[in-house]
């Protein structure tokens, strides 16, 4: 009986908000990722869950779009979502809508919300005066050399400090100089292999040389010295107190700029415009699912575009 009333609904075009979820189900089922299931499961449950709140009874093409447009500026308004969350909230609504319900959408703007959020980088050589300077804040030595290969391992490899964090023992061939990830937005059981860079896979030995004499037994590959997993909130302390301390040393102001993920924002401009490299390469590099972001990079700092003036001739 469900079965028929879903089905004279698509016949219609006209889907009582009562029946939504049976539909959202039945379109969720057919992704073939877990990951995909889950990202539009949440997302079209937020949607249905505004449709209530607004007393929506029916959905079709005469009142779609304008209930979108109403439901992206709620999200604008009503939420502390970035302006990429609200983004790609309405992509989902659209594909259901178009793909699943068979109803047109006209085209939506993007989201626009405050400024552009701008990308913090370090330049090469203040990367690893920020790795030498961390003998300088510690005399553990377990200590000195697990955050060396952390802060290599994410400017080297371009990890995010969630991959990273993940990485467990197994994952890790120190003979090949390779690493097993799982990426963002894939399955628990999706696993990259990334090749290191010769320095990172020498800093990962010695590393894992002082967790072997003093025992560890945590099954994550960069543990806390109570043999726990890292937490992100751990590791960016201690990067902040590095840079604090290199900036005291060189008289120097690097501190803002120092977050877990600005050693990936640095390895893509280090292989830009020190490297040479082409964007397309980059964006393979990070594992960048759109040019777009990979794009924001080669913006140039005030002090570049000046330079490029004085050389124009």
């Amino acid at each position: 009986m469900k079965t028929e009333i879903l089905n004279n609904e698509f016949e219609s075009k006209n889907y009582l908000i009562e029946n939504l979820p049976d539909h959202i189900n039945r379109y969720v089922r057919v992704q073939y990722k877990n990951t995909t299931k889950d990202t539009y499961q949440n997302g079209l449950t937020k949607f249905y869950n505004y449709l209530i709140l607004n007393n929506t009874k029916e959905v079709n093409q005469t009142n779609i779009n304008s209930i979108v447009k109403e439901y992206k500026s709620y999200l604008e308004n009503n939420t502390n979502l970035a302006s990429t969350s609200i983004d790609n909230y309405i992509i989902i609504v659209k594909v259901f809508c178009t793909g699943y319900l068979n109803l047109q959408l006209n085209k939506i703007r993007k989201t626009h919300i405050g400024k552009t959020k701008k990308v913090k980088y370090l330049e090469y050589d203040e990367v690893i005066g920020l790795i030498n300077t961390v003998s300088y804040c510690t005399g553990n030595i377990e200590q000195i050399t697990r955050d060396k290969a952390i802060i290599c391992t994410l400017f080297g490899a371009g990890l995010r400090i969630s991959e990273l964090l993940n990485i467990k023992l197994i994952d890790y061939n120190p003979d090949e100089s390779t690493i097993n990830i799982i990426g963002k937005g894939r399955a628990k059981d999706e696993y990259e292999t990334l090749i290191l860079p010769k320095p990172t896979n020498n800093h990962i030995k010695e590393y894992l040389q002082q967790r072997q004499l003093h025992n560890r037994g945590c099954k994550y590959l960069f543990c806390s010295l109570t043999d726990k997993q890292l937490t992100r909130q751990s590791v960016n302390k201690n990067i902040k107190k590095y840079a604090n301390e290199y900036d005291k040393l060189n008289n120097k102001n690097i501190s803002p700029k120092v977050s877990t993920h600005s050693f990936r924002h640095s390895l893509a401009r280090y292989c830009l415009i020190n490297k040479g490299l082409t964007i397309h390469q980059v964006k393979d590099i990070l594992r960048h699912s759109n040019i777009e972001t990979t794009a924001k990079y080669l913006e140039n700092t005030n002090e570049e575009i000046q330079q490029l003036r004085a050389n124009l001739f």
